[in-house]
């Protein structure tokens, strides 16, 4: 009988030995008394954690594989805890019974575990928690369904915010579509509205007054009737009224016959209405004679210096405009034609001829073969020298050169003005670097070739150095200009300094 207890005390021994060699540094194990006396496998009380309370599916996974007396998890990564055809756990004397944890030891002995990996040494509820993880990710076909399911309910929401992200930014794209809209309807065709708004600060000594003065203040539309048929109307009110004096000779005398309002000073600018007939266009009215390239091809927003050379400005050759029709169309690719017939030679503006006689006016510009490069031919011819008709004859040429930042430009021409021979010519040079652009021109404008006496035939030459600075593109601009003028001796040398701000749209 002795001999019988001293056995079973022995076996009792052994039993509680062997789930020490698989506890792990820092984990506690309890040893309970039974409660029955039936023989259940012994099981191991692990340390409790709390339960994430955001995260309930994960918990219930465990539980689930614990019911599985062949497949259950070990603390001590055993491979038998994750093998599911682990062998059924042998009886554990009833003394050893307690409290059912997730982990169940399988045999007496266990099995050689490998040899854990070198790692520090953390917190017990930190070091237990990866092997619940990883025992739980390592039953392929188990682990990812509850994976999958504690992360379903939060992809519900992420599609459902999508689309009402989306409609809320679709709502402002589609406000902006008005602004295409780049004419104003009306009841016939469509309107364009266009314009150059210059204000000048002018300083300088010998003939040049220190003010302000507003230079252009040019508002141009443009409608379109038909696909064909087009209208242009342009007006500034900046320009200031100039009076025409008729002198005449008596006894020896000059006296004034008549004085009147310049009718080339007023308002109205342009205006005509353009069709287009077999790929030629067609303009009737009143518009700028093609008469060089500064005066007619470039406008006025556009210029690289503050205002144009001293043959267009003083001499009126280019910026002229006339009464009368005129034929714009190509001849060939690179060659383009314009051709009118005209009142006169800009001295008519805004009024009706005076006489029978008309004036032809043309400009031919060729496209070279090299990039950037035109050259252009212009010039009017108005019949018979007469008194009652003075010839209003003009030639010139011109060449351009636009590529990248720099700007080449130059034109001359010779005029004939009843028996007054005139000549003009100028060269220009500008490189834009970003926002900045420097610009330098010289300027000659001989009054009259053959005299050189008073202030209306004195030949003057200009050196004119300008630095312009664009804001929001080239919409609206800050330009400065200093002028060095020189008159060969017939009146004194002068400098001239000019500042304005302009907007064109």
């Amino acid at each position: 009988m002795n001999n019988r207890w001293l056995v079973l005390m022995a076996a009792m021994t052994a039993f509680a030995v062997a789930p020490e060699a698989h506890a792990q540094e820092g984990q506690v194990f309890r040893v309970r008394p039974p409660r029955s006396r039936s023989l259940r496998p012994a099981r191991v009380e692990e340390p409790r954690r709390p339960a994430p309370a955001a995260r309930p599916a994960r918990e219930s996974a465990p539980v689930a594989v614990a019911k599985k007396p062949a497949v259950r998890r070990t603390e001590t990564h055993a491979p038998v805890a994750t093998t599911p055809a682990a062998p059924a756990p042998a009886p554990v004397p009833p003394a050893l019974l307690g409290e059912p944890v997730r982990v169940a030891m399988a045999a007496p002995k266990p099995e050689p575990k490998p040899e854990p990996k070198p790692e520090p040494k953390p917190d017990t509820t930190t070091r237990v928690a990866p092997p619940v993880a990883s025992v739980v990710a390592a039953p392929a076909p188990a682990a990812a369904p509850v994976v999958a399911a504690v992360a379903a309910p939060a992809a519900p929401p992420v599609r459902s915010e999508a689309p009402r992200s989306d409609s809320t930014a679709k709502k402002p794209a589609a406000a902006p579509a008005a602004p295409a809209v780049r004419a104003i309807e009306v009841g016939t065709g469509a309107v364009r509205f266009g314009g150059v708004v210059q204000a000048w600060y002018v300083d300088g000594s010998n003939r040049a007054e220190r003010t302000f003065r507003l230079r252009r203040a040019e508002m141009r539309f443009n409608g379109d009737i038909t696909p064909k048929a087009r209208w242009t109307l342009m007006v500034d009110p900046a320009k200031a009224l100039k009076l025409t004096t008729t002198y005449d000779s008596v006894g020896g005398s000059k006296v004034v016959t008549d004085d009147r309002v310049s009718q080339a000073s007023l308002i109205l600018q342009d205006a005509f209405v353009s069709l287009n007939v077999v790929g030629i266009t067609v303009d009737a009215g009143q518009m700028k004679l093609p008469l060089g390239y500064e005066g007619f091809a470039l406008g006025s927003g556009k210029l690289p210096m503050m205002d144009r050379s001293l043959m267009v400005n003083d001499g009126k050759y280019g910026v002229a405009r006339e009464m009368g029709v005129m034929g714009t169309g190509p001849l060939s690719r690179d060659v383009t034609l314009s051709l009118g017939l005209f009142n006169g030679a800009g001295e008519n503006q805004n009024t009706v001829d005076g006489n029978p006689q008309k004036v032809v006016a043309g400009r031919l510009t060729l496209k070279s073969g090299i990039p950037g490069l035109q050259l252009g031919t212009s010039g009017t011819w108005s019949g018979a020298d007469s008194k009652e008709n003075p010839r209003r004859h003009r030639l010139g040429a011109d060449l351009v050169f636009l590529r990248g930042p720099l700007t080449l430009q130059s034109e001359v021409m010779r005029g004939w003005d009843g028996s007054v021979d005139r000549l003009g010519y100028y060269g220009l040079a500008a490189v834009r670097r970003g926002t900045v652009e420097l610009a330098g021109r010289y300027d000659s404008w001989d009054r009259d070739l053959h005299k050189e006496t008073a202030a209306s035939n004195v030949l003057e030459r200009d050196y004119t150095l300008g630095l312009n600075y664009y804001l929001s593109g080239s919409a609206v601009r800050l330009q400065s200009n200093v002028t060095r003028r020189t008159y060969g001796g017939i009146l004194p040398d002068g400098n001239l300094i000019q500042m304005s701000i302009q907007t064109a749209w």
